[in-house]
């Protein structure tokens, strides 16, 4: 009785997740991103023959595994949930909030087949293996342990429209468009041991007519978060 009361309200607040997630699709994209949340959540995977057998439709499964792909390779599909994603979690961002910037990458050195495979450096090893750049933002309250993720973005230089790394970064509704110069406190990790976040980025977060990041008027606490390191923007 417990379990099913409790599968009860996790599947609700799931359902009502999904319809914000979703807000603005037209219906058969909204019944994609509900779908893929639960088959996600019920299979405890993100293989698409997974979450195809946790919705136990009942149609041959390689039929329910195409539909989920052809979904899945909507460009605009993708680029909705990412300003979804950001708009929902800005309720969440006040003033004395760490939004951490991580330019990193993501190693694939065993991949064979994946689309645009680039070369990457890691500076944990020292070393230049396959994979992906990353740009990823989350929020993080100095006197909490709750995180909220704000944007993230894999991108490769071998693919045709990349463009340049600034194109990548500060295009098509990221780090240039709603979450510019945003009032948290900025900072970042330090790709390959660099000190700064590109020029460029740095601008941007600090962007008028938003409101730019004061060095002084920091809490040191707030400074403080481990693995964090102040953004001083460029005027």
């Amino acid at each position: 009785m417990v379990d099913s009361k409790v599968g009860s309200r996790l599947k609700a607040q799931l359902s009502k997740f999904s319809l914000e997630l979703s807000e603005g699709l037209p219906r058969p994209s909204r019944k994609f991103v509900q779908q893929m949340l639960y088959g996600i959540q019920a299979s405890q995977d993100v293989k698409l023959s997974s979450i195809a057998r946790s919705l136990q439709e009942k149609i041959p499964l390689i039929k329910t595994e195409d539909r989920l792909s052809r979904n899945l390779a909507e460009e605009e599909l993708e680029i909705h949930l990412a300003e979804r994603v950001t708009r929902l979690g800005s309720r969440r961002v006040g003033y004395d909030t760490v939004l951490s910037l991580d330019l990193s990458d993501v190693r694939k050195e065993y991949a064979r087949k994946m689309e645009y495979l680039d070369r990457v450096w890691d500076g944990s090893t020292g070393e230049v293996h396959a994979g992906y750049w990353l740009c990823e933002v989350t929020a993080v309250e100095v006197r909490s342990s709750e995180i909220v993720p704000l944007y993230q973005k894999l991108y490769s230089s071998e693919a045709p429209d990349y463009g340049g790394e600034n194109l990548q970064l500060l295009g098509g509704g990221g780090l240039g468009g709603p979450l510019a110069g945003w009032g948290g406190a900025w900072g970042w990790g330090r790709r390959g041991g660099a000190a700064r976040p590109p020029r460029a980025v740095a601008r941007a977060l600090a962007a008028p007519p938003r409101r730019a990041l004061p060095v002084a008027a920091r809490s040191p606490e707030a400074l403080a978060r481990p693995g964090i390191e102040r953004c001083r923007c460029p005027k």
